[in-house]
């Protein structure tokens, strides 16, 4: 749950704030997207994926692991403590597409989201 703070007197009662709304990521059928990642830790790393799709470019670490021009695709983007990369993929329908940290505990803390394609 994130909280927002806010100043107040030393000793004085705060009340709870509602959660941040997150809006989904909104983008077209057919259209290329990437989605950068960080693993910011500090002892965990991260299993980024998007469910329905799959990346045909994963770079990490200043690496290309996948590019279109290879055969095969990727599921998961996984980063260690301090790492950081991004996915490429295309949606080629409409609809929604959650994307989630695999370890699925990270969720109540706000590792997750969603991807709202229209035509």
């Amino acid at each position: 749950m994130h909280e927002r703070h806010t100043h107040q007197r030393p000793g004085a009662q705060r009340e709870p704030q509602p959660p941040v709304q997150a809006r989904p990521a909104e983008l077209k059928a057919g259209e290329r997207a990437r989605f950068w990642v960080v693993a910011a830790g500090p002892g965990d790393g991260v299993a980024f994926h998007i469910v329905g799709t799959v990346f045909d470019t994963v770079y990490k670490e200043g690496t290309h692991l996948l590019t279109p021009a290879q055969p095969g695709g990727a599921q998961v983007l996984d980063l260690a403590p301090a790492q950081g990369g991004f996915v490429e993929t295309t949606f080629p329908e409409p609809g929604h597409h959650a994307f989630v940290d695999h370890d699925m505990r990270r969720a109540d803390a706000g590792a997750h989201g969603m991807v709202e394609v229209t035509g």
